[in-house]
């Protein structure tokens, strides 16, 4: 696809562009999922005397790219601090919850399900994944697709009905009911515990999947054997270079320390494909986050703002995709033999 085609797509699911970041977060849900969250993380994760994070909650970690224990802190939020490594540039959170406690957490989540099964998102979320299996299918044939974090099943059903034969990896209870729903094999298992096949999949897919992983090149190295030779592999993670995260530093959505624990840019996600054999073939960014700027900008609430104020020229969906200034990065990479 051209350019100009691409962004004229990209747009139109671009939900805080569509409808504004006030009605969008309300339309969708969002406002009282963050609402949901917030009383959850206080409540349950820090220690009201120190601010920090509880030490029977949460464990210590070095770099998840490199290794490396020396780091700058750059904020703390909400208990978590956020470090950058000083010899890659990944960021990344430490300490962070436990095993047990995270699997938990995402296990009886019905507060982000209900986003991700919102009338609205999913309008725009069915855009958004025919616009990225177009990508894809220009790179490998249909065939086999795996997906990894599912949530509800959207993409699955999406990929389902243009011909391709999904399996699904989710643990949510709510989403691994409505996936099954669709006659779409769901395991509720690491994917390291599943038997599968080598090489069984011409496409395995991470949409908003490794933010979240403690250990995110173990699970590159599995999708490795798993899939055929050249098979592609898509990532979408939140692009910690974005121009909203750029901006409003701990006061963006992007940082969440509770459930988002690594945060790529451009470089950092090429980096970690690469070092689990993998050759990016293109990347992009999606999703602007031009009102919930112009907003923060204007001192107002950047997500429930009405985005009243001056206008910064700057704020344009071309010059940000064109620049990798988009809230969220999206990579096709194929398996190097």
């Amino acid at each position: 696809m051209q350019n100009e085609k691409r962004l004229k797509i990209k747009n139109s699911f671009d939900g805080n562009l569509v409808y504004g970041a006030k009605d969008f977060n309300k339309a969708t849900g969002r406002d009282i999922h963050v609402k949901n969250r917030e009383n959850n993380i206080i409540n349950k994760f820090s220690d009201p005397n120190t601010g920090k994070l509880r030490t029977d909650l949460s464990k210590e970690r070095t770099c998840p790219i490199c290794r490396y224990d020396d780091k700058i802190l750059l904020f703390n939020k909400d208990g978590f601090d956020h470090f950058q490594c000083k010899n890659c540039s990944l960021v990344y959170v430490n300490p962070i919850l436990k095993d047990e406690i995270l699997h938990n957490h995402y296990l009886n989540d019905e507060s982000y399900h209900n986003v991700l099964t919102n009338e609205t998102e999913i309008y725009l979320d069915k855009i958004r994944f025919n616009y990225c299996l177009n990508i894809i299918e220009s790179y490998t044939k249909i065939g086999s697709i795996l997906d990894i974090g599912a949530g509800p099943g959207i993409f699955v059903e999406v990929a389902k009905e243009r011909g391709w034969h999904p399996v699904a990896v989710e643990f949510n209870k709510y989403c691994t009911k409505r996936i099954e729903s669709l006659g779409i094999q769901c395991f509720d298992k690491p994917i390291e515990k599943i038997q599968i096949d080598e090489e069984s999949f011409n496409c395995i897919t991470l949409w908003a999947v490794l933010e979240h992983l403690q250990n995110p090149k173990k699970i590159l190295k599995e999708i490795y054997k798993l899939l055929k030779p050249n098979g592609v592999l898509l990532i979408l993670v939140p692009n910690v270079d974005s121009l909203a995260s750029r901006i409003m530093h701990q006061d963006c959505g992007t940082f969440g320390g509770d459930t988002h624990i690594n945060f790529f840019n451009k470089d950092t996600l090429v980096n970690i494909q690469k070092l689990c054999g993998f050759k990016t073939l293109e990347i992009e960014t999606v999703f602007s986050e031009i009102n919930t700027i112009s907003n923060y900008l204007n001192y107002n609430h950047p997500y429930l703002g009405d985005n009243k104020g001056f206008n910064f020229e700057f704020l344009n969906p071309k010059y940000i995709h064109e620049n990798y200034l988009g809230y969220c990065l999206v990579s096709y990479s194929k398996k190097l033999i």
